[in-house]
């Protein structure tokens, strides 16, 4: 019984971590996935673009928006995230 405790623990651990370390975005102007190294722990799993390739300013966008395209900025396009990154293709 200690013993599946201990497996399930360190499961759980693994699991965190795995989220806290990898991540996944959208490409900005191909829509394919990839999966990537963050260079910093983030809760973030899911990272994409609200304003792909268009002429949409930041402010023209909502809060939630907003959020998002920054932490994509951050992570993805500032960072270098595409050297760090397995794609997958649609």
């Amino acid at each position: 019984m200690k013993l599946l405790h201990l497996k399930l623990i360190i499961l759980i651990i693994i699991v965190i971590v795995t989220w806290l370390a990898l991540g996944v975005y959208e490409d900005r102007e191909f829509d394919y996935l990839c999966l990537f190294v963050k260079h910093r722990p983030s809760s973030r799993f899911y990272f994409y673009t609200s304003i792909h390739e268009s002429d949409r300013t930041l402010s023209s966008l909502t809060l939630s928006q907003q959020k998002a395209e920054l932490a994509y900025q951050d992570f993805i396009e500032s960072n270098r995230a595409n050297i760090r990154s397995i794609c997958f293709f649609p």
